[in-house]
């Protein structure tokens, strides 16, 4: 018998556990996710600090059958930190995701202009010259359609060509409900959802007619032809990507007007640094947004006599 009975009776009476307690299994779970969320997600991290307030809720109505105070704060201090770790990884690797997302667009924008390079040289080899606002198949009809609708037999689009009336301006009522079938190869990964339906940033270069030192096109002219780029294929610009500002259709026999005295107005602005650009001779290449007028002017011109610094881009 106790030696103090009145104790013992109020003790029992009151409900408390004599006995050896039990540590609470969520305050466990709780420490376990909380360390673990440093090492998974910030989702772990959250319920771990659910689960500890959980657990501190139910240790204090057990009336001392539970046991686990600590492990369930240790959790949810854990978690919190779990949590706060995560989004300072999350704030430093976004940059880094953001430039391999760019860098891959870019490749793929380099890719696209390479196609339309290459069919283009395609073009002058069936023609004798390169592709132009004026159908090789109907130049009577002058400039009804772009260059880019000219271009899509070499670049597996024949099916599509076939719709398209060459005798009717691009639009017409019938050329204009094709403007939303743009080929994929005319749509800029990188912005092309800022753009309107069936816009693209893909053009040449124009120079208006009479110019005496033109672009690689002349507005109003059939395609210019090997011997009249007598700067030499590798350093006259075939296609450049503009800024989404001057966008247009992509059946629009409309292009980017090549400005002598602001030879980088209105190009690309879609990558940092610079713009895509194609060559005569196929190659492509990343141009610096430094390039400078005088170096720019050179590769857009055909027929200046002169060479521009390689090393500027």
């Amino acid at each position: 018998m106790s030696q103090y009975p009145e104790a013992e009776y109020a003790t029992q009476q009151k409900g408390y556990h004599q006995g050896p307690k039990s540590t609470s299994g969520l305050a466990i779970g709780s420490l376990v996710l909380g360390v673990s969320s440093f090492i998974c997600t910030i989702f772990t991290g959250a319920i771990a600090i659910i689960l500890g307030i959980i657990a501190l809720s139910k240790i204090s109505s057990s009336n001392g059958r539970l046991a686990g105070n600590g492990l369930a704060i240790a959790g949810i201090v854990t978690g919190a930190l779990g949590c706060v770790w995560t989004l300072i990884m999350i704030g430093m690797l976004l940059p880094a995701v953001q430039q391999v997302r760019s860098a891959a667009r870019r490749t793929m924008t380099m890719n696209n202009m390479r196609q339309m390079s290459l069919a283009n040289l395609n073009h002058e080899s069936t023609y004798m010259r390169f592709a132009s606002n004026i159908s090789e198949e109907d130049p009577e009809s002058g400039e009804n359609l772009s260059w880019r609708v000219h271009l899509l037999p070499y670049l597996g689009y024949q099916e599509l060509y076939n719709q398209f009336k060459l005798n009717e301006p691009w639009d017409s009522a019938h050329n204009k409900s094709l403007i939303g079938q743009i080929p994929e190869v005319f749509q800029h990964p990188q912005i092309q959802a800022e753009l309107p339906e069936g816009y693209t940033v893909f053009q040449f270069a124009v120079s208006p007619p009479g110019t005496e030192n033109p672009a690689l096109y002349v507005q109003g002219e059939r395609g210019a032809t090997f011997g009249e780029i007598t700067d030499g294929s590798s350093n006259t610009i075939m296609i450049l990507e503009t800024s989404a500002a001057a966008a247009v259709p992509w059946t629009q026999p409309k292009d980017w007007q090549f400005d002598p005295d602001d030879p980088t107005r209105g190009v690309g602005d879609s990558f940092p640094g610079g713009f895509v650009v194609t060559f005569c001779d196929g190659a492509t290449s990343f141009i610096d947004d430094g390039i400078g007028a005088q170096n720019m002017k050179s590769l857009v011109t055909r027929s200046e006599g002169d060479t521009p610094n390689h090393m500027a881009y």
